[in-house]
């Protein structure tokens, strides 16, 4: 947040514009990964076959790689793999 903030607000120096665009690509691919533990996750509670996973990976990876970074991002808080967990559960043992 911190890094976002500093490449909209000029502060004067280039140089802290510069670390904090590099700053945000990283996290943003780091919250791209967590997304995509999420969606892994949740494709392995819906028990998927081999072509919806494919399908899924090339609509969402392919195409909507924000998406998935802003739901790692969310992920952070909510934790969405916990809950997909907890709900994988109990089908299991019925």
């Amino acid at each position: 947040m911190t890094a976002f903030l500093l490449t909209m607000v000029s502060f004067g120096g280039k140089a802290i514009a510069i670390l904090a665009v590099n700053i945000l690509n990283v996290a943003i691919v780091l919250y791209f990964f967590q997304g995509l533990a999420v969606l892994e996750v949740f494709l392995n509670s819906m028990r998927a076959g081999l072509f919806i996973r494919v399908l899924t990976y090339i609509i969402l990876v392919g195409q909507l790689l924000p998406i998935l970074a802003v739901v790692g991002l969310i992920d952070y808080w909510v934790d969405f793999r916990a809950r997909l967990r907890k709900m994988k559960t109990p089908s299991e043992n019925s």
